[in-house]
Formats: C-alpha cells, sequence, structure tokens
C-alpha cells in the first residue's frame, strides 16, 4: 500500500520498506525517524556513516565527520534537518532507534538550461531534469509551457535548436509515477536599445558555408555570398544604416523607433530569429522643469513582449504608483523630483534612466560695487556635485566624494570661494558681476540674480519726497489713503551705500493698520516674523483667515493647510514663515496666533522690474 505524502513543495511515497522524499539541490530538506520517542539512543546514517546520535539519557549530540553531517542537525529530537542539499545528499538514510532501523531514501532533483535560462529566438538551448536516488522504475518527462508533453524527452534532457516565443515560460519535470514535478522558467530574451544608438544582432551561428542573409519584417536587410564575398544591401531606410560585422553579425546605428521588430538570420538555409525592442524616454514639456511647474514623463517601449509590463523609479528608488501605462504626471514638481528617474521593464528587468532637473528660482539680490557678497546655494548638502555658474559659465565646482575645488577660467571665478561648502562669496564685487547665478547641486538647480549698482549715491530726482523711519524696510500705513496707490521709490542700504530703485507697486489685498506693510516681489522668497520670541501651547499662522501653518507647543509637530501658499510655506526658527516663489494671490492679510494673541501683517506682492 502507498501513501502519498507532501513535505512543503517536497513530496514522497511511503511504502512498507520506508518512504522515497524527493528534494532539489541547495534547499532544506527534514526526513522523519518514524518513531515518537526513544529512551537509549537514536542514530542517523547515510550510506552507513554517521551524521548525527543522540543519547536518550543525557541528550548530548554528537555530529558525524562527513560532508552531510556538516550541513545536519537534530529537530525535535527524532527528524534530522539537512541543509544546502547536495546532489551527493541522495541515498539511503537510516534512523537506528533503541536497536531498530528505520529506512528512508533521499532523491535529489536538479533542473537547469545550458548555455543560461535566458536565450534569445533562433538560439540553442539544452533543459536537463536530473534525479539521483530516484526509485528503480521511475520515469522524467519534461512538459511544454502549455501544457503538452515534450516528446521524446524520457532521458531528462530537452534539446531546443532553434527557440521560439512558444518555448518561453516555465517548463515542469515530471517525475513518474509519484508525479512530482520542478519548475525550471525558461526566458526569451529580446534585445532592448535606445533610439539614435547603435545595436549589434548575432546570428547564432559560428560560421556559414553558402550564404548569410538578414531580414527585419520580411524585408531582405543584408545578404553575404561566401563564395565571391559580395555583399548586398536591402533597399529599405533601416538597410542604408546596417553593416555587416564579423561575418555573422549585424550592426545597426542611428535606431529609430521603426526598426523595433522580428529580425531572421538564414544561414544556409536555417533561420534564426532575434526581437528587437527600442526603448524611448521622454520629459515633456522639458527635462529643465521650475519647482511647482508640471512635467509629464514618458517611458515608450516598441517591439517589447507580450505580457512585458513597464514601471517607473523615483530618485530615492520608490516605486512611482499606477505608472503601468508608462506615464508619470507630476502637477507640482517638488525638489525631490529631482535625480534619475528609471524606466524598468519586466520580464528581465531592463532599464532605461531619465535625469530630471529641477530649477529653482530665487530672490533677486542687491549689492554694490567693491563690496563682498555671499549667495546661498539653497541645500544643506549634496551626495555627487556642486558646480556654480555665472551667465553659463562656471566659477566653482565642488566633487561630492573627494571635496575636490575646480576654478574657472572667468574674472569673477579668480574673486570667488566656496564658504561652508554650499555658499559662493564674491570679492570686490564690479558692474560686470550683476547676472544669473545658478547653483547646480546634484540635479537640482538653483537661480539667483544679483543686482550690482554704482559705488557712489545717484542724486534723487527733483520731486521725490523719502518715507522716514523705513530704514528695516518696513512701510507702516496707518491708514492708507488713496494717494499712495501708484509709483513708490525704495531706497535700499545694503553694505553702507544707498541705492536709489524705481519700481513700479501694486497693492494688492486690504492694508491692515494693525500691523506692517511688508512689501516682496513675484517668484522671490519672503519671511514674516510673527512677533513674539517664544510661545507654551500653539502657534499658527492664517493668510485671509485660512490656515497655513500650525505648530503644537508641547509635541513640535506640525500641520499644514490645504492651500495653495501653504504647500510653500515653510516654518523658520519656530516663530518665522517663510514663503517661497511668491506669487500676487499671496498678497493680502497674515495672521499669527500666538498662545491666543494675534499678530496681523499685510503683504503686498511688487510687479515690475528696478531700474537704476
Amino acid at each position: 500500500m502507498k501513501t502519498i505524502v507532501w513535505f512543503g513543495f517536497v513530496l514522497g511515497a511511503v511504502s512498507a520498506a520506508g518512504s522515497v522524499i524527493y528534494t532539489t539541490a541547495q534547499s532544506k530538506v527534514t526526513l522523519n525517524c518514524g518513531v515518537k520517542s526513544f529512551r537509549r539512543s537514536l542514530v542517523w546514517y547515510h550510506g552507513g556513516e554517521m551524521v548525527v546520535r543522540i543519547d536518550g539519557r543525557s541528550g548530548i549530540q554528537r555530529r558525524g565527520m562527513t560532508d552531510v553531517a556538516s550541513r545536519a542537525r537534530a529537530k525535535q529530537d527524532t527528524k534530522l534537518e539537512i541543509s544546502g542539499v547536495r546532489q551527493e545528499d541522495a541515498g539511503t538514510f537510516t534512523c537506528e532507534v533503541d536497536g531498530t532501523n528505520h529506512e528512508h531514501t533521499l532523491a535529489v532533483v536538479s533542473v537547469s538550461a545550458s548555455p543560461t535560462d535566458e536565450v534569445e529566438l533562433g538560439t540553442s538551448v539544452t533543459l536537463q531534469c536530473r534525479v539521483n536516488g530516484q526509485s528503480p522504475g521511475s520515469t522524467v518527462q519534461w512538459m511544454r509551457p502549455d501544457g503538452t508533453t515534450a516528446a521524446g524527452t524520457e532521458s531528462g534532457t530537452v534539446e531546443l535548436r532553434s527557440v521560439a516565443s512558444s518555448d518561453a515560460g516555465t517548463w515542469k519535470c515530471v517525475i513518474n509515477p509519484d508525479g512530482l514535478t520542478v519548475d525550471l522558467k525558461l526566458k526569451v530574451k529580446v534585445i532592448y536599445t535606445t533610439p539614435q544608438s547603435s545595436v549589434t544582432l548575432d546570428c547564432g551561428v559560428r560560421s556559414f558555408s553558402t550564404s548569410l542573409v538578414w531580414y527585419h519584417g520580411g524585408e531582405m536587410v543584408l545578404s553575404i555570398d561566401t563564395r565571391n564575398g559580395i555583399q548586398r544591401r536591402g533597399e529599405t531606410d533601416i538597410a542604408s544604416r546596417a553593416r555587416a560585422k564579423q561575418d555573422i553579425k549585424l550592426e545597426i546605428s542611428g535606431v529609430t523607433q521603426e526598426d523595433a521588430g522580428t529580425f531572421t538570420c538564414e544561414a544556409d538555409g536555417t533561420k534564426h530569429e532575434h526581437t528587437l525592442a527600442v526603448v524611448s524616454v521622454s520629459a515633456s514639456p522639458t527635462d529643465e522643469v521650475e519647482l511647482g511647474t508640471s512635467v509629464t514623463l514618458q517611458c515608450q517601449v516598441k517591439g517589447q513582449s507580450p505580457g512585458s509590463t513597464v514601471q517607473w523609479m523615483r530618485p530615492d528608488g520608490t516605486t512611482a504608483a499606477g505608472t503601468e501605462s508608462g506615464t508619470v504626471e507630476l502637477r507640482s514638481v517638488a525638489s525631490s523630483a529631482a535625480g534619475t528617474w528609471r524606466c524598468v521593464i519586466n520580464p528581465g528587468g531592463h532599464t532605461v534612466d531619465l535625469k530630471l532637473k529641477v530649477k529653482v528660482l530665487g530672490a533677486v539680490i542687491y549689492t554694490t560695487a567693491q563690496s563682498s557678497v555671499t549667495l546661498d546655494c539653497g541645500v544643506r548638502s549634496f551626495s555627487r556635485s556642486l558646480v556654480w555658474y555665472h551667465e553659463g559659465e562656471m566659477v566653482l565646482s565642488i566633487d561630492g566624494r573627494s571635496g575636490i575645488q575646480r576654478r574657472g577660467e572667468t574674472d569673477i571665478a579668480s574673486r570667488a570661494r566656496v564658504k561652508w561648502n554650499t555658499k559662493l562669496e564674491i570679492s570686490g564685487v564690479t558692474q560686470e558681476d550683476a547676472g544669473t547665478f545658478t547653483c547646480e547641486a546634484d540635479e537640482l538647480k538653483h537661480e539667483h540674480t544679483l543686482t550690482v549698482a554704482p559705488a557712489t549715491t545717484p542724486e534723487p530726482e527733483p520731486g521725490v519726497t523719502t518715507a522716514a523711519g523705513t530704514e528695516s524696510k518696513t512701510v507702516e500705513l496707518q491708514p492708507v489713503p488713496s494717494s499712495d496707490a501708484g509709483t513708490w521709490k525704495f531706497i535700499i542700504n545694503p553694505g553702507g551705500a544707498v541705492i536709489n530703485v524705481k519700481l513700479a507697486v501694486e497693492v494688492l489685498g486690504a492694508v491692515s493698520a494693525a500691523g506692517p506693510l511688508i512689501y516682496t516681489t513675484p517668484m522671490s522668497k519672503v519671511t514674516l516674523d510673527c512677533g513674539v520670541k517664544s510661545f507654551r501651547r500653539s502657534l499658527v499662522w492664517y493668510h485671509e483667515g485660512e490656515m497655513v501653518l500650525s505648530i503644537d507647543g508641547w509635541s513640535g509637530f506640525q500641520r499644514r493647510g490645504m492651500t495653495d501658499v501653504a504647500s510653500r510655506a515653510r516654518v523658520k526658527q519656530d516663530t518665522q514663515l517663510e514663503i517661497f516663489h511668491v506669487r500676487q494671490e499671496d498678497a493680502g492679510m497674515f495672521t499669527c496666533e500666538a498662545d491666543g494673541t494675534k499678530h496681523q501683517q499685510t503683504l503686498a506682492v511688487i510687479s515690475g522690474q528696478p531700474q537704476f
């Protein structure tokens, strides 16, 4: 009588003579002695050599000197567990309990594909199923991925002389009469490439005697006659970009999307097929975007195998959800989106990279000639590199790994130095230093505009009056008369020099007498001060009555509001609110409520460019 017993994925046939237990190479298997307990001793043998001995009185275990003994251990007293199973472990295991023997047969099954389990169309591969220690009379048979039996495989061997697409999938080695199956996945390799690159296809033969012809979609690309050595080129576009390489290979230059598909190499009448897939990645409208704007990343695969999938990986290594269509839509780009996005094509795990650069627009920085000025990159740290540019020309670069600095060739570069790794200090400022400074930290870009005024103070224009008490850059209008509307002239004092700046001012929102009026410009950065040094319970910032940010005084926990301005705001030094990329809509009343006490201030957003 036979009983079929499952041990996980291992199936054993148990008979009066013991049991045959099947397992696979490199796996773990447990043999059961067949008794519940013992009094004097229990000893496991393999092929007559001791593996493990357990003394029933003291519980002391003694291990044998064989290789299998070094990988075996007693489990629950009466079982033997073997790790890292090898082909040599197959055979008879005897469990001797208080003088009584119990025999078990271990059969080790191994499946393999030679030369590899990932092959190209048209090449050859051999599948092998070996069973060491199998019972007399048992047979081996291969089942194809479609469930049909592969004829002539009773020896455990399948030879595929020219692999077809239908050969891809799970092959099953079936061991009868026990019905045990062991799986082997055969992957038919697709050759991936990108537009404008070069790719080489290998026919899959070592040589040919009469002729070799390459076809693409049924149309001839190139033919070689070995008798006279003459090569003949086809009439298609791809044929004009193809050439024979080492006789049996085809090299295609300037790959296009239309090149995707099936290539057939016919050598002496025998056909070998290859699949070329062309992967293109793109960012629309551009791969260099500003913070807060939108961008769409697209990964298109032409010629991919049925059932293959596309997935985007973020720069931090996480999977971007909902991107199986190959599309990522970033509606409001954050600084964390900067870096290398990876399009992953499965199965096979082929990847194509796309670098997305995020540009942060900084404030306008004012200084005077002959002074020193410091520009802040806007990042705390960087991993690979940080480079400063002035109007597109390099000023200074720092290697994040070695710390080595490299200086540019311009005049401004000779007067610049790195300060605290992420800042740039320029000495002896000249009028020519004015313009755009870009700090590129890894894939994140921060732009700053430097405005340089003359060292001398221009005379004020006739009829222009100065607003007294505005050295703090704050104008308090209590109340605001209609005469204040129109063009204001601001006098800015950086570094002790007086600079006359003519600005067209548009005040948006109602100005309250309860707090100061703070001026800023679109796309700049502004900081609002609550007016308290500390708080105990809570501090909450509001904009026109809607919450921007709240801080819990006990836990320090911060909660962000749902408005647009809230998405661009952060707490600074606990009691200040910093707003990035100021917009016209940000103008209006900001209220800071600290422990129940309200402090109000009005933000006015200025449109126009300064004129000296």
